[in-house]
């Protein structure tokens, strides 16, 4: 999750407000990964990880030719990250990302109202955050 004055930074992807994420590619390590992941969906570029935020688990049919059918049970490592909200967002549309947004703590419940259960509590527990704000 990426903080700054203006609040907090979320992705709007197949009806849903979530946070950036993505797959680990070879060779790197979590944090690097959360890094390329935001930057890719999100465009922006200034970005510090300030710290770790408890992993979430979710479970979703595959779409992969090779395992259509299956269940995959993924783990989502989550970093608080640090952001620069003077740098321009651009959703990656080829990411089915329609915008990306900063939304300030008394917007959070519009956020919950249109996430994945699973990222409720992970939200939830941010609300206090906003002192890793970049200034």
């Amino acid at each position: 999750m990426v903080a700054c004055e203006k609040g907090f930074l979320f992705i709007f992807r197949r009806g849903c407000w979530d946070l950036p994420k993505g797959k680990i590619d070879e060779g790197e390590t979590p944090s690097e990964a959360a890094i390329r992941e935001v930057r890719e969906e999100t465009g922006l570029i200034q970005l510090s990880i300030t710290g770790e935020l408890p992993a979430t688990w979710h479970i979703y049919p595959s779409s992969w030719e090779k395992d259509k059918g299956k269940w995959i049970l993924k783990e989502t490592k989550w970093f608080l990250m640090e952001g620069n909200s003077g740098e321009p967002l651009v959703p990656e549309t080829k990411e089915d990302i329609e915008e990306a947004r900063w939304f300030s703590e008394p917007e959070l419940n519009r956020v919950l109202d249109g996430t994945y259960p699973n990222l409720e509590k992970v939200i939830n527990s941010l609300m206090w955050k906003s002192q890793y704000c970049q200034k």
